[in-house]
């Protein structure tokens, strides 16, 4: 399952570390009194970077890559091949 915001598909995995809320439905039905916590609105999320440009340089095993911050900031880019993590932090 995904999420459309905008033109962007957003996996519902993405969002749950945000949105996930345990024990819902006992609170908005009574039984839990504890609070909602709260929540950025699902209209003012911030994006992941956006990959702008990807090459290989000639004559090199080495891959450049220009990420554009989309309001969620730039954290830890991590270079994985076929699943296996290469590079754990190729910010440098």
């Amino acid at each position: 399952m995904h999420y459309s915001y905008g033109l962007e598909i957003i996996n519902l995995e993405q969002l749950k570390e945000m949105y996930y809320e345990p024990g819902l439905l006992q609170k908005l039905l009574g039984f839990n009194r504890q609070p909602l916590r709260p929540v950025v609105a699902i209209g003012n999320i911030k994006l992941q970077p956006e990959i702008l440009e990807q090459k290989i340089e000639p004559n090199t095993t080495n891959l450049k890559i220009k990420l554009k911050n989309r309001g969620g900031g730039i954290g830890r880019v991590e270079v994985r091949i076929n699943g296996s993590e290469l590079i754990s932090d190729a910010r440098r």
